[in-house]
């Protein structure tokens, strides 16, 4: 257990901001770039007893793997023309910095049916803690999807931001 309190947690900061790139193919087959700057605020660290939670103010979500630690993400949705070919998504991370925390991050809890209530202990999925990879593995994902916006159909990509990992 000691050697879990030791092992640092590997927090990716971003300070300055995270830049998103996604290049389209639309329908007459010329390719668009969309660049965008998302600027986030330095990540706060608050002690809950036994563990600690991270968090920043834009972020939208926290992941919810069961026994995972609780981080938070930023989700941005793109809106496309319907015809639009996502061909890439690329997303960069500016200013990176490295933290160590004198606990561990808070697992996230797991779903409990309504008629059962929950103990005061969180299970932890051990491999993760104890594992030297980040968690999540990447700094980024994305879906691509269809739907209507207003009355017009069209290309939604949401893109999920994992600043700390």
């Amino acid at each position: 257990m000691k050697k879990l309190l030791s092992l640092y947690i590997v927090g990716i900061l971003v300070l300055s901001g995270v830049g998103a790139v996604v290049i389209t193919n639309g329908k007459t087959n010329d390719m668009k770039i969309k660049i965008e700057s998302i600027a986030i605020s330095k990540p706060v660290i608050k002690d809950e007893g036994q563990y600690v939670t991270v968090s920043f103010e834009e972020a939208t979500a926290s992941l919810s793997d069961s026994g995972k630690p609780m981080l938070p993400i930023l989700t941005k949705v793109f809106t496309f023309p319907f015809n639009t070919q996502i061909s890439s998504v690329d997303v960069s991370f500016s200013d990176t910095k490295e933290l160590s925390l004198s606990k561990e991050v808070k697992p996230t809890e797991g779903q409990i049916p309504l008629d059962m209530t929950m103990g005061n202990d969180l299970i932890k999925n051990l491999t993760t803690y104890e594992s030297a990879e980040l968690y999540p593995a990447t700094g980024y994902s994305y879906t691509v999807g269809a739907g209507l916006d207003g009355k017009e159909h069209v290309i939604y990509l949401a893109v999920q931001f994992h600043p700390i990992r």
